[in-house]
């Protein structure tokens, strides 16, 4: 098995991840006239939103698993994952205080500096955890992956193969008992985005440490694969287990219909997916079209909330009918394509050219 094979399926996958969480932050403003089908369509959209979230920390501890270099230095690869993410995020970051400005939010140093610092995950506190640009409270997981991976990547090489499994089940079960685990947490305030008490949920869903245990579980999977541990489940099997626990979504209470029904089924869909390259198969998700939407996934993350924030501020309340309402979310859509397309030729692509090639040609470039 190829264990440096391209994996071009979990490229697709990322834009069928981002496009529900775009879905889901759409339809959650109330576009349509009719208040039974927004209802419907943020009950159907909110469930993968929050499991695609798990889905992109997964992936990111698997694919960097999957492309660690033997001979990488730390310092090396926390500047490469510095420059793939950060001046992408800072524009962003910069855009959203001009968001705020418009629509009314008040800006204050407490609750902005914390994001431009990528830490605002860790304040138990929604105006900080969601400022400037709301989904990018990722980006403080992310970084705590980061700065812990090299030492990871380390001790999960050390496993033997035939404890990968159970080392996964471990996992998997830290993410199921973690809404139990937040129970005991003082009620307080509710969640503004949901009814559920706001510790529990920033505990379970944004707490960086908490949310470890996906990427690890991501870095667990790709070593199984790698080592040829996998069981063989293939991909079409794979989006049938994860439809079911999504089904399972819909039928838990509260913060059990986050991660629980949905961990399993994710960490078999990517390792599945991976396997399905490295055997040269076919797939939906592979074709041209997939990976190019997939390859702008990240800045669609970074500007699509923004967008969102701006156009809902725009049109002062006014909802649409069925018609209208599918041909806006498109429209929507499409102009929100555009401008991630912008954002990754005109920033994120220039600055990984000039920052991400080997020391040897910067040089040089320089003279």
């Amino acid at each position: 098995m190829r264990a440096r094979a391209r994996l071009d399926t979990l490229i697709g996958l990322r834009f069928v991840a981002s496009l529900m969480v775009f879905l889901s932050h759409t339809v959650n403003r109330g576009v349509f006239t009719s208040a039974e089908a927004n209802s419907t369509l943020k009950n159907v959209f909110n469930e993968p939103a929050i499991g695609s979230v798990m889905f992109f920390f997964m992936l990111s501890g698997f694919v960097l698993t999957w492309s660690a270099r033997e001979k990488d230095t730390v310092g090396g690869f926390l500047r490469r994952r510095f420059v793939s993410i950060y001046p992408g995020y800072l524009v962003c970051w910069l855009a959203g205080i001009g968001v705020m400005l418009v629509i009314g939010q008040a800006v204050t140093a407490g609750a902005t500096l914390p994001s431009l610092l990528l830490l605002n995950a860790w304040v138990p506190v929604p105006q900080v955890v969601a400022a400037t640009d709301p989904p990018t409270w990722a980006l403080s997981c992310e970084l705590l992956f980061y700065l812990c991976f090299p030492w990871l990547n380390a001790m999960i090489a050390r496993v033997r193969p035939q404890r990968l499994w159970a080392l996964a089940g471990v996992l998997a079960a830290g993410v199921i008992v973690a809404p139990l685990v937040a129970q005991p947490l003082p009620d307080g305030q509710q969640s503004p985005w949901d009814a559920l008490p706001w510790l529990a949920s920033w505990f379970v869903y944004a707490l960086p440490p908490v949310r470890m245990l996906d990427f690890v579980l991501g870095m667990v999977m790709a070593r199984i694969v790698m080592t040829g541990r996998w069981i063989g489940l293939r991909l079409g099997h794979a989006v049938v287990i994860l439809l079911v626990g999504w089904a399972l979504s819909f039928v838990l209470p509260g913060l059990y219909s986050w991660g629980p029904p949905v961990v399993i089924p994710m960490a078999l869909l990517i390792a599945a997916a991976a396997a399905n390259d490295t055997q040269g198969r076919g797939s939906l998700l592979r074709t041209r079209l997939f990976i190019r939407m997939g390859r702008i996934s990240y800045s669609r993350y970074l500007v699509h909330y923004l967008l969102i924030e701006i156009v809902f501020f725009l049109l002062a309340g006014r909802k649409f009918g069925w018609v209208e309402g599918l041909v806006f979310i498109v429209a929507l859509f499409a102009v929100n394509e555009a401008v991630s397309w912008l954002l990754r030729t005109t920033v994120i692509n220039p600055v990984n050219r000039r920052w991400l090639r080997p020391r040897t040609q910067m040089r040089e470039a320089v003279g």
